[in-house]
């Protein structure tokens, strides 16, 4: 299961990215030749809230996201282990209540105010709903860790 996740957010995140560099690409030559596409800013600014959102959950699934542990490299491998899954408990919950209740209800807000984004013409509660998604693979990525032995997971 954390394989399957893993590939599939490598390549949303990838994919996301490829195309904001397209599309800044294409913003800034537009520009340059004095035909500027007001839809490239917008469309490279929603890319790159998605692709950044994306891109913590999957640094959280790879354990490659910030963290000081010099403490707990130097605890007995049991209070590392519980250490490691008491952390995982904390995330979970955070982004449980944070990430994906308060994520949409800001969702809800702004699909209620009925703000569009002038050159793409959506709603801008698109933009924020990255905070929903991410906090749900955030949420099940921490389950998931809980439910595997610390031993097999990367530290």
């Amino acid at each position: 299961m954390l394989s399957l996740l893993t590939k599939s957010l490598k390549c949303i995140s990838a994919s996301c990215l490829v195309v904001l560099l397209l599309v800044v690409l294409l913003g800034i030559l537009s520009a340059r030749f004095g035909l500027a596409i007001a839809w490239t800013t917008e469309l490279a600014e929603f890319l790159l809230v998605w692709t950044v959102m994306f891109g913590g959950a999957l640094a959280y699934l790879e354990h490659s996201h910030l963290g000081v542990d010099i403490l707990i490299n130097k605890a007995d491998p049991s209070a590392r282990a519980l250490t490691q899954k008491l952390g995982h408990l904390l995330i979970a919950m955070f982004a449980l209540l944070v990430m994906v209740i308060g994520g949409f209800q800001l969702f809800q807000a702004r699909w209620d105010s009925a703000q569009v984004l002038p050159a793409l013409g959506i709603r801008k509660a698109w933009f924020y709903f990255a905070v929903p998604v991410s906090g749900i693979l955030i949420t099940l990525t921490s389950i998931l860790h809980l439910l595997i032995p610390v031993e097999t997971s990367k530290s």
